[in-house]
């Protein structure tokens, strides 16, 4: 016995310790999870709390033990189990639909009772569902990881029926048992309990008692609270913000010329295969020691810049290139391009860091609410792409609860995009990768690939069914592809005029290099850390995504509108490569080699 509870400790101790659990509990949960013992019921019990002149229904534990509860126990620690366990709305709304008595627990456990048929409740559930969702992720959902997305879960119906208080009197949190793969919730006194005393816990305990305001903010689905006399703009955040996003070690910025060998081939090291495959340009020769190299073409952040400043080499990254990289900094560099006392440029839908900024989101949902205005918005991780993560949502309770599972933004949906006829389908969503190529920040230097890349959804657009996946998001990682519109851009440019006659593309594609030159203007336009810097080493090879909207102008007349979606470094090329033979000989002599022998491969940027 002793034995098997070392080997729990090997497996769980890092966990317990986290979470605060006590150690003088360590034993007792042991022998619970081991021997499954749900022994909460003996000591506790649901009460239904019912209201005069009201239908509504809640419900309360409380001690049912004669004796009471202490904490000082050793047994004093209780397993909850998870009701209902989903990674996403989309797989939330399938579940209901095919899991046999699962739709009716959860309009039980959730005082459902209106609703005629099986869509209305599952719709119901699925709105209210954000005043019961607890969630937890293990392992690497932080700033910049692609290892690990959240998953949600409700407890059951003891655990969902536990309220909150700003002074609780247990603690509950997540618990996975190794043994047999399993996650449970465990919760523990924080005082001793007499018999009908309340269990309470805090629910926005990841937020301290004195920062009252992003309490209030983030116990919005339990308490409705009006936030729209708080200002809905945000600053700017101070420098140790910027720094919590550095992937380098340059403290201070290298100006020393580089200069590059004309007498023979420049040699490239790179850890990209397809690089190693299809450079084949004549200036150009691979090598496998980084040591040698004149140029560094690396997939992975460079982490070793000031090593690297006392060489002649040229590198495929920019220090503090985060800046645009990482959404809620390309947001927050963004908005220093804004004009005529606006709070964001025309080209960059209304955003807010969820994390940061809770408070004045709600602001401004609530005025838009106010006002009468569309109030559907997409949720988006950070730094992780291809549509991981991301939620569109109109539900406030949503929004608000999505910073528990790591850093989010919230983007104004667009919701009057313009759309493309597919003649089998209708008209989809889609949108456009322009590549950059950055040779310089000061004096700004910069081209794009002429062949933009275009994305297309699979399903016929409307403002509905948001977690259909295939409506809503052009991302190529759909479960159906054969269904995936492959179109390269001579044969969309035409017929997007032919759909458009009275817009031409040009004029788009105009509008949105305009919009480039001011997102690299923005990010420079600040010393490090909240800029990028000039560094005659770096070149950058970056994919900006871009949807197109619909406004009008100042006469009310009609007008296409680029919006920037977000930006990628090292994009995934590909698609580049198959469609076209000279992509990466264009990508490296639009870098490296000043665009020599490659002018007809480059679109020029009109002049600020």
């Amino acid at each position: 016995m002793e034995t098997e509870f070392q080997d729990f400790l090997t497996l769980h101790e890092a966990q317990l310790v986290n979470n605060g659990v006590p150690s003088h509990l360590w034993e007792a949960l042991h022998n619970k999870v081991r021997n499954e013992i749900f022994d909460a019921g003996l000591n506790f019990s649901l009460v239904k709390v019912e209201y005069e002149d009201s239908d509504e229904v809640s419900w309360k534990v409380v001690v049912s033990n004669p004796s009471g509860v202490k904490k000082s126990e050793p047994a004093s620690i209780f397993i909850v189990d998870h009701a209902w366990t989903f990674d996403n709305p989309e797989t939330a709304r399938k579940m209901l639909v095919e899991v046999n008595g699962l739709l009716e627990r959860m309009c039980n456990l959730m005082n459902i009772t209106s609703g005629e048929g099986e869509k209305d409740k599952i719709d119901i559930v699925l709105d209210k569902m954000w005043l019961f969702n607890q969630t937890y992720s293990f392992a690497g959902f932080e700033r910049g990881s692609n290892e690990s997305r959240p998953v949600w879960y409700v407890l059951d119906e003891l655990g969902s029926r536990i309220q909150h208080s700003d002074e609780p009197s247990i603690k509950m949190v997540p618990f996975f048992y190794t043994a047999n793969k399993t996650a449970l919730s465990i919760f523990w006194l924080l005082q001793d309990l007499d018999a009908e005393d309340e269990l309470t816990r805090d629910y926005a305990s990841h937020v301290p008692v004195d920062e009252e305001l992003s309490r209030l903010a983030h116990l919005l689905p339990w308490n409705p609270c009006d936030f729209t006399e708080i200002d809905e703009d945000v600053e700017e955040p101070g420098a140790d913000y910027f720094k919590m996003s550095r992937f380098d070690d340059v403290d201070t910025v290298n100006t020393r010329t580089v200069t590059m060998p004309t007498n023979r081939k420049l040699l490239v090291w790179t850890d990209y295969k397809l690089v190693q495959k299809y450079l084949t340009h004549g200036r150009f020769e691979l090598t496998e020691s980084r040591e040698k190299a004149d140029v560094i073409f690396q997939t992975s952040h460079i982490r070793d810049f000031r090593e690297l400043s006392s060489r002649d080499v040229l590198l495929n990254q920019f220090p503090f290139e985060s800046l645009l990289t990482v959404k809620d900094l390309l947001a927050t560099v963004s908005r220093r391009a804004a004009t005529d006392g606006k709070s964001h440029p025309t080209w960059l839908p209304v955003t807010y860091n969820l994390n940061l900024n809770l408070p004045e989101f709600i602001c401004h949902f609530q005025k838009r609410a106010e006002r009468g205005e569309d109030n559907l918005w997409i949720a988006k991780p950070w730094n992780l792409g291809r549509g991981i993560g991301h939620v569109i949502t109109g539900n406030i309770n949503h929004l608000v609860r999505l910073p528990e599972t790591g850093p989010y933004i919230a983007m104004k949906y667009i919701e009057n995009p313009v759309l493309f006829e597919r003649p089998e389908i209708g008209k989809v969503k889609f949108n456009c990768r322009y590549e950059v190529y950055l040779k310089s920040l000061k004096p700004l230097k910069f081209t794009c690939y002429r062949n933009a890349f275009l994305s297309f959804a699979n399903v016929e657009f409307s403002l509905d069914s948001f977690d259909n996946y295939e409506k809503h998001f052009t991302a190529h990682n759909y479960t159906n592809p054969d269904k995936l519109l492959t179109l390269l851009y001579d044969q969309f440019v035409p017929e997007f005029n032919r759909q458009y006659p009275e817009f031409p593309w040009s004029t788009v594609e105009n509008d949105t290099l305009q919009c480039i030159r001011e997102l690299l203007e923005a990010v420079s336009s600040k010393d490090p850390p909240f800029g990028m810097p000039s560094y005659p080493q770096s070149r950058a090879h970056y994919a900006l995504d871009f949807m197109i909207k619909w406004d009008v102008n100042s006469n009310g007349h009609p007008i296409m509108v680029p919006q920037l979606l977000e930006c990628n470094f090292v994009p995934d090329s590909k698609r580049g490569c198959e469609n076209y033979n000279d992509y990466f000989n264009s990508v490296f002599a639009a870098l490296f080699l000043d665009g020599e022998d490659n002018e007809h491969n480059e679109i020029h940027p009109p002049s600020s």
